[in-house]
């Protein structure tokens, strides 16, 4: 059974060293972590010790259960296999040379057809099979990958989430931090303007007492105020008694003198001397009243009482001092 190539090939062959323009049917194929466009010859060159190079085989590794492990033979030049009963003869398999480095100019195992034959198809089952074991790989390797990101971004954004977290944290702080320089700003500010304002009612308190004391004093000096006349006389009758109260104590001194004195003759004597002591007593207290000072009046005097019973002389009977 043939198959006929169609006409307007899908893409061309980006393998190293390949000839071959407008290749059909081309593999997708990861090779050294790069996925590439290869055609079938490319990918059976990719892989050369996958396969048996003479019967086209695959040695599936991964296959469940493994099969039996046939005998191969090595290529003594490079690294492809071939399978021991598809040698020419048993005796060639230690001089074995694979066809690619029998012909290493221009070789390729699927040459360009018109029709796809069973010769052809054996290389292209065979590239098919590498290319979709290669994409498994690759499909794992993604996932791998594709966990290990999200893996990781699930960790950075914990870490974002906490730096946020913190960010916030610290964005308050600072918010605090500056509503309390605010208010600590404007409490200054009130004490400093209530410290003012103190300040000028202290000086108007001043500058209005300074208005107001030279009017006062020019007031009291133009315009002094006149004594009651009444209070003349009580003053006058308060003078009377003081001197009355004098003249009492120095009539009492003269009688304690009189009767200390045992002696009937020196009784008589004192006695004359006490009375005339009491006459010289009432002059001085007399020439004491017309000549001595008078006291300038007082408001206090003014408000005291007329009799004041509680008053004490003490003194000599030429000066005597006025306790009340």
């Amino acid at each position: 059974m043939t198959t006929a190539a169609p006409e307007k090939p899908t893409a061309d062959c980006v393998g190293d060293g390949c000839l071959a323009r407008d290749t059909w049917p081309t593999h997708m194929v990861r090779h050294r972590g790069v996925l590439c466009r290869l055609c079938t010859s490319c990918v059976l060159k990719y892989h050369p010790g996958s396969f048996c190079c003479l019967c086209f085989s695959v040695l599936d590794a991964s296959a469940v259960p493994p099969p039996p492990a046939p005998a191969l033979v090595h290529c003594s030049k490079c690294t492809s296999v071939s399978h021991l009963g598809c040698l020419p003869s048993p005796d060639l398999s230690s001089r074995f040379v694979c066809p690619c480095c029998q012909h290493p100019d221009g070789f390729t195992f699927f040459e360009r057809r018109k029709r796809i034959d069973l010769a052809a198809a054996r290389p292209l089952l065979a590239a098919a099979r590498l290319s979709a074991g290669s994409m498994r790989l690759a499909a794992a390797a993604a996932r791998a990958e594709a966990e290990r990101k999200a893996r990781e971004a699930a960790v950075a954004r914990k870490r974002a989430r906490e730096m946020l977290e913190r960010a916030i944290v610290v964005a308050m702080s600072e918010r605090e931090k500056e509503r309390a320089i605010v208010v600590s700003i404007s409490e200054r500010e009130k004490e400093r303007e209530s410290s003012v304002v103190t300040v000028a009612e202290r000086t108007k308190k001043k500058q209005q007492l300074v208005a107001v004391v030279p009017s006062a004093v020019g007031e009291a000096t133009a315009s002094p105020t006149p004594t009651p006349r009444r209070n003349w006389r009580g003053h006058q009758h308060r003078e009377v008694d003081k001197w009355m109260r004098f003249h009492e104590m120095g009539a009492h001194a003269v009688d304690v003198m009189k009767s200390s004195n045992k002696v009937g003759n020196a009784k008589e004597e004192k006695g004359k001397k006490g009375t005339g002591l009491g006459s010289q007593v009432k002059e001085i207290a007399a020439g004491d009243s017309e000549k001595g000072p008078k006291l300038p009046p007082s408001t206090q005097d003014a408000l005291s009482s007329r009799t004041n019973s509680r008053v004490i002389f003490t003194g000599s009977t030429t000066t005597a001092s006025l306790h009340s």
